[in-house]
């Protein structure tokens, strides 16, 4: 008979397991939390979410409110983050309490307690989550959590730390850069959450089978980054977008043909130094994401507006990274230089183009269809059978690619017009949909005021219009005007249309 209930209790707890004692991090009064706030100050943020909504919108944002989590499948994400705990990690993380940096305040709520737990990253990359309240019934110790699972729990926050609600906005800590001129960012550099290890290039591009690429061996302090701003400027009021680019050479520079369609869009351009065909498919990976969090850290960026471009080789690491983290890279324009997941027909019988990775999962590859890309070749270009082969499969597959095909063109960087006629072929779903939303949001704004001046509301209709009018057209002049008038933003007149795009 106990043999048979020692059977009993084992089914059971396969069933339901034993929550992992590392797990009572994120737990708060015993249990598990109804909602978690992701915020990036300490000061309890209830007062400014929008309680109609679950989602953050602008107002929320402005007071640095990133994500709200309290649907059954955000909380088992959440949990699954909690990585095995030990001695040693909990050892390791407070030797690196020093050098460590704060990422994110959760705040834990469940009925009418808080909780609040820092999530920081030691220099390596490790993350950890570090208990702000001390609770006996709950555990107080720092927890590793396993970095693969929290970067795509967090793959959609923005993490600009600068105050936007303040006039003129305050920005973020970056050295004074001169627009339109391409300049050397200061250290330190920020990590992305993506880490080039054995396990992620395996998951990301090898269908979790070993990885043909050796992982990055990632010393931001000796790396350098290039970077330029559009020529009129950045506001933190208007999002930006943000273009990396990768090139074969080791100088790493931003081509200036590039600039007329950076300047058009308003976007801001990174480029790793030293990322060039001779560093490790891994490094390389590494480098563009890390810069591509430099940024984001310290400039306002839209996140839908996130590409990647590059010549060559480079080209190659473009479409990688397209392939590989749909998450976070909306689109890309490879320049005479591709790599796929199928194989190639070519004109030698019996000798097709290898594919280098392995065809994404369903999921991801569903995500990937849904993202922009823009294949760039010439007659004169070596790869030109390859890539335009690949333009041919991306298409009868339902992919959103375009092949831009150039007579003249042999393996080299595009001209100015031709780099501008695929960034705005690339760029226009979201710069469509942009333009939309702020024509709503005036439209909005202008049946708020009756044709007068609007005045701040006195009514619960009047601050549901309003907050409605930031959820319509976020960032648009027409929002900011309503956050003001919420008290959410300081009066500015920094109210910037963002520039025009043409149509494709």
């Amino acid at each position: 008979m106990p043999r048979l209930l020692l059977i009993a209790a084992a089914l059971l707890l396969a069933v339901f397991p034993a929550p992992c004692d590392a797990q009572r991090v994120f737990n708060v009064a015993r249990s598990r939390p109804e909602r978690v706030v992701v915020s990036l100050s300490e000061q309890d943020p209830l007062p400014f979410l929008d309680s109609s909504s679950t989602e953050p919108g602008m107002t929320a944002r402005l007071a640095g409110i990133l994500a709200v989590l309290e649907s059954q499948d955000d909380l088992r994400r959440l949990y699954a983050c909690v990585g095995p705990d030990s001695p040693a990690a909990r050892t390791r993380q407070a030797q690196s309490d020093d050098t460590s940096t704060r990422l994110y305040v959760f705040h834990l709520y469940a009925r009418d307690t808080r909780r609040r737990i820092e999530i920081r990253r030691t220099f390596d990359g490790q993350i950890f989550a570090q208990p702000i309240d001390v609770d006996d019934n709950e555990s107080s110790s720092p927890h590793r959590l396993k970095v693969d699972a929290f970067s795509l729990l967090a793959a959609q926050w923005n993490p600009y730390r600068g105050d936007l609600a303040s006039s003129p906005p305050t920005p973020a800590p970056a050295p004074s850069i001169e627009p339109g001129r391409q300049a050397t960012l200061d250290q330190p550099y920020e990590p992305g959450l993506f880490t080039m290890d054995q396990p992620t290039l395996s998951e990301r591009f090898f269908s979790r089978r070993s990885s043909r690429f050796p992982p990055a061996k990632r010393i931001l302090a000796h790396e350098t980054i290039n970077i330029r701003l559009p020529s009129g400027g950045v506001d933190p009021r208007s999002p930006a977008g943000l273009l990396v680019w990768i090139d074969p050479s080791p100088g790493g520079n931003i081509p200036q043909s590039l600039g007329p369609a950076l300047d058009h869009l308003g976007f801001i351009a990174v480029a790793p130094m030293n990322a060039d065909n001779q560093r490790p498919v891994g490094d390389r990976l590494q480098l563009a994401l890390d810069a591509v969090a430099t940024a984001m850290d310290r400039y306002h960026i839209d996140r839908r507006r996130i590409y990647a471009s590059g010549l060559s080789g480079g080209g190659k690491m473009s479409a990688l990274l397209w392939a590989g983290f749909p998450e976070l890279f909306a689109g890309a324009i490879p320049v005479v230089g591709f790599e796929f997941w199928e194989k190639i027909p070519s004109s030698r019988p019996g000798q097709p183009y290898r594919a280098l990775i392995a065809r994404p999962e369903p999921q991801r590859l569903d995500l990937i269809k849904t993202h922009r890309l823009a294949l760039m070749t010439g007659a004169k270009d070596f790869n030109h059978e390859p890539i335009a082969g690949a333009a041919e499969i991306l298409g009868n597959q339902g992919f959103a690619s375009h092949l831009y095909d150039f007579r003249d063109m042999g393996h080299e960087v595009p001209t100015a017009d031709r780099f501008t006629e695929a960034m705005l072929w690339l760029d226009h779903p979201r710069r469509s949909l942009l333009e939309q939303q702020a024509g709503e949001a005036q439209s909005l704004l202008d049946a708020y005021a009756k044709g007068s001046a609007p005045p701040p509301p006195t009514t619960d209709a009047q601050r549901e219009a309003l907050i409605n009018i930031t959820r319509v057209g976020p960032w648009s002049p027409a929002a900011w005007k309503a956050a003001e008038l919420l008290g959410a933003a300081q009066p500015s007149p920094m109210n910037a249309t963002p520039p025009a795009t043409t149509a494709p």
